[in-house]
């Protein structure tokens, strides 16, 4: 009798331990998730294969965890839309899933995360057949649940792109001051080689430094006196955008100093609160990028960051942050606190330093509409922008895909 109770005793007590241990690996947070080139730390995650070479994909994050969970990262070819592809010929399988990932343990004296990954691609397990746009997604492969995603491009060029910025301005009544006028003339010139026909050349795609969920687009069947595209009728091809604003430099706070930015927060700026920049030409900036603490010293830990503005101009809409820290997304739940004349947000960051920019408009749903970069930040010619170009190919292979057939990037602004 005794027996059985004790064999049922320690029959609960295994049970307990194995709900604990899942409930612990389930409870995770990924922070500071960055998709970026080997060539530079935060730049814009583009893999690109030249003749002889290529550059690698870095994906890192750290892990607010107190148990060590069992994740994958899997890969997923998309259209121009960034929707994967559910045809069996772009799912690249058994090259699409990097598992069993290894985690390096941060000291105990970090604050706000025990873990750190950083995984360098293609590998032995994970490869990119196919020039386009990626999206990865880390997932819990015991539950299945997403956990974080990034997105990059892959670009196997099939010739050569020759591009050029311009000063230029737009002449539009609804600008409420000259300034906002102001614009750079992007265009790009290239030849088809042989093999490509001129009729599945699909549109002209153009990001500014690492804004990639906001690109301009020239498209072949939309034409207008902003963007417009050119053909000879043979082989060459000229697209145009007019309206590319130049915006000002980014906004960058740096609290990397261990010695001066103590826990638990601090102000963005030192001066506190912030005004407007809207005839303020800005400072040097990392031009959108991000650069962390190197998670092996002990100051690479996360604080309370506390930025705040006070507009110098009325403002109707909404105010949100956007930067670094978190990809350039303009989003709800980045919306900025109105206290009195102020606007206020606190972020947890991990020590850094890190660009941004303060923009508004309105909150539908889950989304913001109407964004405008330049009300509060100023529009300036001088701005040192880079713009990375993407030519995009309908290629009639496997039923037909989104092709990144070229590439170039031009920069802008004062050298």
């Amino acid at each position: 009798m005794c027996g059985n109770i004790l064999k049922r005793i320690l029959g609960y007590f295994v049970i307990l331990n194995v709900l604990i241990i899942f409930l612990h690996a389930s409870d995770f947070k990924i922070k500071s998730l960055r998709t970026y080139s080997s060539l530079a730390e935060g730049s814009i995650p583009i893999l690109l294969y030249k003749e002889l070479s290529h550059n690698d994909l870095i994906i890192e994050f750290d892990l607010e965890a107190d148990v060590q969970p069992n994740l994958v990262i899997e890969f997923r070819f998309c259209d121009r839309y960034w929707k994967p592809y559910q045809s069996y010929f772009f799912r690249n399988e058994g090259y699409n899933n990097s598992f069993n990932l290894w985690f390096d343990v941060l000291s105990a004296a970090i604050n706000g995360a025990n873990y750190h990954y950083k995984g360098s691609f293609p590998s032995n397990e994970v490869t990119f057949p196919f020039s386009g746009k990626w999206i990865y997604y880390i997932t819990d492969r015991e539950t299945g649940t997403v956990h974080g995603y990034g997105k990059f491009f892959v670009v196997k060029p099939e010739l050569g792109i020759i591009g050029n910025i311009t000063k230029d301005r737009l002449d539009d009544s609804n600008f409420e001051s000259s300034i906002f006028e102001r614009t750079n003339r992007l265009s790009v010139e290239f030849n088809l080689s042989d093999g490509l026909y001129p009729d599945q050349v699909e549109f002209v795609e153009v990001v500014e430094n690492l804004m990639i969920d906001y690109p301009y687009q020239i498209e072949k069947r939309e034409y207008n006196n902003y963007r417009y595209y050119e053909w000879d009728g043979t082989r060459k091809f000229k697209f145009v955008a007019r309206d590319i604003f130049p915006g000002n430099e980014y906004r960058s706070t740096d609290f990397r100093d261990g010695r001066r930015f103590l826990p638990p927060g601090f102000n963005a700026q030192r001066d506190g609160t912030e005004i407007s920049r809207t005839y303020k030409y800005g400072g040097h900036d990392l031009n959108g990028r991000s650069l962390l603490t190197n998670f092996k010293d002990n100051d690479s830990e996360y604080l309370n960051v506390h930025f705040s503005i006070l507009p110098s101009v009325k403002i109707n809409n909404s105010i949100y942050l956007t930067g670094s820290f978190n990809d350039w997304k303009v989003l709800p739940q980045y919306q900025l606190t109105k206290s009195g004349d102020y606007y206020e947000i606190d972020m947890e960051l991990k020590r850094g330093r890190y660009d941004y920019l303060y923009v508004t408009g309105n909150t539908n749903s889950n989304y913001v509409e109407n964004i405008n970069w330049n009300t509060l930040e100023g529009n300036f010619w001088e701005t040192k922008n880079d713009y990375h170009v993407f030519l995009y190919y309908n290629a009639t292979e496997y039923g037909g895909y989104d092709k990144i057939i070229g590439y170039v990037k031009l920069s802008s602004g004062v050298k």
